[in-house]
């Protein structure tokens, strides 16, 4: 999955659908989407949650419900699938609707296990992860792809005319950040004014490329004269 996570999770911990530690009066499905949780059945465990597309639901406010409850990490299955990082509140990671199917498929299986094997101990049966801080997987290529929310062509109206004219990296980008907002000095945001800034330092450079060109033709055809 994607993450921002800098935490170092130590030991497997047991792992569990929000659905099966929700607060009792509201349905499984609404638990795993809105993480109204028992606090007695999510301690001390890892929780996976969805977040679909009609959701409001930030992914950090999300973490954080999933914190309070005691929670020690959380696995959300994002259904949109836009590939924009977040901020969580413990450790946690973002993967996409087919991964979350598979992870929910072996938690699923190691229930059966327990429920049909009497000669191992049921505990080490249970579904476990380990979160571990985010890193890049070696030889991995993401680039050059379109974030979910972008434009794309060709145009509707006029087909032979293709769209984006540009592309420039706009997705989780870390810069600077004035303290002054939120008290920290960096924050990762993506959108077209992060491609913005990209894109206008690259023209600038380009025109101050050709400025240089064109000052030392001129130079040339002085001396030449």
């Amino acid at each position: 999955g994607e993450s921002l996570s800098t935490y170092h999770m130590h030991t497997s911990v047991r792992t569990v659908s929000a659905s099966e530690a929700n607060a009792g009066y509201f349905t499984a499905y609404q638990s795993s989407l809105d993480s109204s949780l028992n606090r007695t059945m999510a301690r001390g465990k890892i929780l996976i949650c969805h977040q679909t597309k009609s959701s409001s639901d930030s992914l950090a406010s999300k973490s954080m419900v999933v914190k309070k409850a005691g929670a020690l990490g959380m696995i959300l299955i994002n259904e949109m699938e836009d590939h924009v990082a977040s901020h969580f509140a413990l450790p946690g990671t973002v993967v996409a609707k087919a991964t979350g199917d598979k992870i929910l498929s072996y938690i699923n299986s190691t229930r059966l296990s327990v429920k049909y094997c009497s000669s191992v101990k049921k505990d080490i049966l249970h579904a476990s992860t380990m979160i571990l801080p985010a890193k890049t997987p070696s030889g991995s290529r993401d680039a050059p792809r379109m974030a979910a929310f972008s434009l794309r062509g060709p145009n509707s109206l006029t087909p032979e005319i293709l769209k984006p004219d540009i592309a420039a990296p706009g997705l989780n980008i870390l810069a600077a950040w004035s303290p002054a907002k939120e008290n920290k000095n960096f924050n990762i945001l993506s959108g077209t004014s992060m491609a913005c800034s990209h894109v206008t330092g690259i023209a600038v450079l380009v025109k101050d490329s050709k400025v240089h060109i064109h000052h030392g033709l001129l130079q040339q055809s002085n001396k030449q004269s």
